[in-house]
């Protein structure tokens, strides 16, 4: 009879864990949804107020990714509360599709304009193929887009003008501006254009960073603006980002623990990019709100997740072409392990979107271009 008891009381107690351990996991799964959906109603705080969130809206695919997992293991163990939290992760819903869109792809109507963005890192910074030609001004030419937004071209350089310009237009009719930052020769932006380039008009400028629109001229009497945007970046060396990827993939435990060691710093230096790109991405608002209504297409590296304060503005006054119809992540950065799309094409309501996607075929750049066809409505 004792043996009987002293099993009762042990079946009774590994009941007892177990049942703690199931409502952990309810409450690990609540947490989690919770914690997923702030990062999602973060975009709408101006970073200047809070610095902060700008590392904060880095963790929504960390929050995703748990969230889905404790729901799943909520299916399993505690289905009857699996609701709560299956409840809280679809009201997600859209900044998940903002994240990770999948639309049904559809055939590129007759018609429509071909557009990409691309930083293209000082053009590879001069590496060539055996011909002598630029590489990636082989590969802007063989796209034979109708407007090409630059990021980062080294436009003053005698290289640009003597060979990228001159392969990129390979004799067809394209026209050219830019606008410099005026304190490095890497990063003008610049626009290409088959369309006649008419006026353009500088709209905030930061140290290695600016925003301009190009007046475009489509026909007599239309015109189009077209928007490059090189937001602030989040400033870090290539060693802070090595040491990120360390962490990340714990290929080796000593960066790694170096890393680990600087996260203060790093958070800082991501806080005050957040804040940065934020004063930019204002000014830039200001032109959209001036210019509501009217024909533009804005594009470029805002160095920024598509949980972001930069993306939710932006998508106030134009719609997210990559959202609307690309497919998947979409990651435009290449380099270490920020798997992230932080390059974008945006329209207004003259334009309706199709496949939009990120080209992962050309690595002389630490982004990939963006390409999207664009049928006016």
């Amino acid at each position: 009879m004792a043996k009987k008891k002293d099993d009762k009381e042990k079946n009774g107690g590994f009941i007892d864990v177990f049942n703690i351990m199931k409502q952990l996991l309810f409450v690990l799964s609540v947490v989690s949804a919770s914690l997923l959906t702030l990062c999602s109603l973060s975009v709408f705080v101006n970073p200047v107020r809070m610095p902060w969130l700008g590392v904060f809206q880095l963790l929504f695919p960390v929050f995703l990714i748990s969230t889905v997992v404790f729901i799943l293991l909520c299916l399993i163990f505690v289905r009857s509360k699996v609701w709560l939290p299956a409840l809280i992760l679809l009201l997600n819903f859209f900044s998940i599709r903002n994240y990770i869109p999948f639309n049904i792809p559809a055939e590129t109507p007759m018609g429509s304009i071909k557009v990409m963005t691309y930083n293209t890192m000082g053009f590879a910074l001069g590496k060539t193929e055996k011909d002598g030609r630029d590489m990636m001004a082989k590969y802007i030419g063989d796209q034979d887009a109708d407007i090409i937004c630059l990021q980062e071209t080294a436009i003053h350089h005698d290289y640009f003008t003597n060979k990228i310009k001159k392969e990129i237009e390979r004799g067809r009719t394209m026209y050219l501006d830019s606008i410099s930052n005026q304190t490095e020769d890497i990063s003008p932006i610049t626009c290409f254009s088959k369309y006649p380039i008419v006026g353009k008009k500088l709209l905030v400028r930061q140290k290695g960073n600016v925003c301009a629109a190009f007046e475009l001229l489509l026909a007599p009497g239309d015109t189009l603006s077209v928007v490059n945007c090189h937001l602030s970046s989040m400033d870090l060396s290539d060693d802070e980002k090595s040491g990120v990827s360390g962490i990340i993939h714990n290929e080796d435990s000593e960066r790694a623990g170096e890393a680990k060691k600087s996260v203060v710093m790093l958070t800082t230096k991501i806080s005050v990019a957040s804040v940065k790109r934020a004063e930019m991405v204002e000014k830039v608002c200001k032109y959209l709100s001036e210019n509501r209504g009217k024909n533009i297409i804005l594009m470029g590296d805002f160095n920024d997740t598509p949980i972001s304060y930069a993306h939710q503005r932006f998508s106030y006054y134009l719609t997210d072409c990559y959202v609307a119809s690309g497919q998947g992540f979409g990651r435009s950065f290449n380099k270490n392990s920020m798997v992230v799309r932080i390059d974008n094409i945006f329209c207004s309501a003259q334009w309706k979107p199709y496949n939009c996607y990120v080209d992962n075929s050309i690595l002389w750049s630490d982004h990939y271009p963006m390409i999207c066809y664009l049928k006016r409505d």
